[in-house]
């Protein structure tokens, strides 16, 4: 009886669900049009009430009151900003600026032409925009035109209302209000179904165990109590039709049995082979790739652990740098002053002299300019430094986007340029970069992993000159005729047997000492290239003369992708 009981739930189920549907639009349509009204009664209940209190202080000037006033409209509940804004478009006074006269589209330029509009009109503006990546409901009520002395333009109250905590209650009345009707036709249906389960699918679950215990006593029993004419023919019809195919159904039952273990035998023998391969296969990709996950998730928690320091040193970095300019000119205009001071008076007092001499004036205004010059140029390399880190990590952007390639380079050799300066190795002096970049597009990839990739490269060439003293690395990029980008990093070093060029992108397969290498940085790396980004990576090496690590991507992976599933589709048909 469970298709029938499932057939007509579904049916009654769907019409339900259709009303339901229905209801949780109209109820959605109710909610918007109220939380739309609440707003708008909000933000002109704060702006009218904002004019009415700061009329008559910027009338009479008083504004530490305004600004008081300002302040506490700010502090109402949902309120985000308000403002005083003169007819010349400058703050008068800002819940959240200090600085009065400053034009009020430099904080909000996407504002100015709901301010202008309420200015020379004269009528409220209001409008639902977005600040900084989050919704807000913006209104401006303009003053009186004699208010300012202008005919022109007015003066503009405005109020920003942070929309977030709002369409949170408008979301939770949504889901109780839907959670309501859902229960509503829950309820309904589960009245349906005992209904028709109590009318019609208990006699006939009665009448389908009667058949059932039918085939293992062979006589049919069937209990009619007060069943209706309907289902009592049928009983009767059916007793007629099991006599008459016991038996055929017996014969045909262990005719469809041998058939059967006959299929079920072939099949289990194909499938234990299969299985016994694929077995061997998954467990050799399964050790593969548990150690390429350790490897990734050690790279993702350094990106990860590299982005915060370097978003953590960014700012007192920036406030360190922008501030060494204003000390150096405060300190040039100390010593003008000073110097001034002594062209004007020949006569100095002693003991001005003597602090002149004990603090060494002379040196200080030498020495204070190449000072600033040093503190500035240190702190300018460590902002350097800090881009670097971000541009590397790209944990702030998107997966796949699309990016400067020379700038990707760039960072990892920032990054890298203490090993390629060997300053343990003195004597045997940096190891010089050469670069040749031709002109490149943005190429659409995954960033983080290609920088992975980069810093891979340069690792092993930095590794193979570790001992040679005039050591070369030569970066070539150039945009190909075909749409692909190709990288060549080129090392004069040692080079690598040719019987082992084939395996260096085998995993666990290294060079190296043990305990200085994992054997999985050129591995990951090939897997990034070719089955990420569609592309090659290929090495040419001579020993003796040095090696060539070549990489080729397409510089737009979703063209890639649509020809690559093109030709599929093609090769299928």
């Amino acid at each position: 009886m469970k298709p029938i009981f499932r057939q007509l739930l579904l049916g009654f189920g769907f019409s339900l669900t259709i009303v339901g549907f229905g209801a949780t639009w109209i109820n959605y349509r109710i909610i918007q049009r109220d939380f739309a009204r609440q707003i708008n009664i909000r933000a002109s209940s704060i702006t009218q009430s904002l004019k009415l209190s700061t009329e008559g202080l910027i009338e009479l000037g008083y504004f530490p009151l305004l600004e008081r006033a300002v302040t506490n409209h700010a502090t109402l509940p949902e309120v985000k900003e308000v403002a005083i804004v003169d007819p010349n478009g400058k703050i008068i006074s800002h819940s959240l600026v200090t600085n009065t006269n400053q034009p009020f589209i430099e904080i909000h330029p996407t504002l100015n032409g709901l301010v202008e509009t309420a200015s020379l009109t004269g009528d409220t503006q209001s409008q639902r925009v977005k600040l900084d990546g989050k919704p807000v409901f913006v209104e401006v009520l303009p003053f009186s035109n004699m208010m300012f002395g202008t005919d022109m333009q007015r003066g503009v109250a405005i109020a920003i209302l942070d929309l977030e905590p709002l369409e949170k209650e408008a979301r939770k009345a949504l889901i109780v209000s839907s959670l309501a009707i859902a229960a509503s036709i829950l309820l309904v249906l589960v009245m349906l179904s005992y209904l028709i389960h109590r009318i019609i699918l208990s006699p006939l679950s009665r009448l389908n165990d009667a058949v059932y215990d039918s085939k293992t006593s062979g006589d049919f029993h069937f209990n009619a109590g007060e069943l209706n004419n309907e289902i009592t023919f049928l009983a009767q019809t059916f007793d007629e039709v099991y006599q008459q195919l016991a038996t055929y159904e017996e014969l045909e039952k262990e005719v469809q049995q041998r058939k059967e273990a006959e299929v079920a035998l072939r099949e289990s023998e194909s499938e234990e082979r299969k299985k016994a391969e694929a077995l061997s296969s998954a467990i050799e990709t399964l050790k593969e790739t548990q150690i390429q996950l350790i490897q990734t998730e050690k790279m993702s928690s350094l990106g990860q652990m590299v982005a915060g320091l370097a978003h953590e040193i960014n700012n007192p970095v920036n406030f360190i740098h922008n501030n060494l300019v204003c000390a150096n000119q405060y300190l040039n205009d100390l010593i003008e002053l000073a110097t001034l001071y002594q062209q004007t008076y020949e006569e100095i007092p002693p003991e001005i002299r003597a602090k002149l001499t004990d603090i060494d004036f002379e040196f200080i205004q030498e020495d204070a300019e190449s000072l600033f010059r040093s503190l500035l140029n240190g702190s300018g390399r460590i902002c350097e430094l800090v881009v670097s880190l971000k541009n590397f990590s790209r944990l702030d952007q998107a997966e796949q986007k699309d990016v400067d390639i020379h700038e990707g380079i760039e960072s990892t050799l920032l990054i890298l340029k203490n090993r390629l300066e060997r300053l343990k190795k003195t004597s045997l002096g940096p190891i010089r970069l050469v670069k040749n970049y031709g002109e490149l597009p943005l190429v659409n990839c995954y960033a983080s992993q290609l920088n992975q990739v980069l810093m891979n490269l340069l690792l092993n060439a930095i590794d193979a000159l570790n001992e040679k003293a005039a050591a070369i690395i030569m970066i070539t990029t150039e945009h190909l005729d075909n749409g692909y980008l190709r990288i060549t990093i080129a090392d004069n070093g040692c080079g690598i047997p040719g019987d082992i060029i084939d395996t260096l992108f085998d995993p666990f397969f290294t060079t190296k000492p043990v305990g200085e290498g994992t054997g999985l940085g050129l591995s990951i790396s090939y897997k990034i290239i070719v089955e990420q980004h569609k592309g090659q990576l290929y090495c040419n090496s001579e020993v003796g003369v040095g090696t060539n690590f070549i990489l080729e991507i397409p510089c737009q992976m979703n063209d890639q992708k649509a020809l690559i599933s093109a030709t599929n589709a093609a090769e299928n048909n």
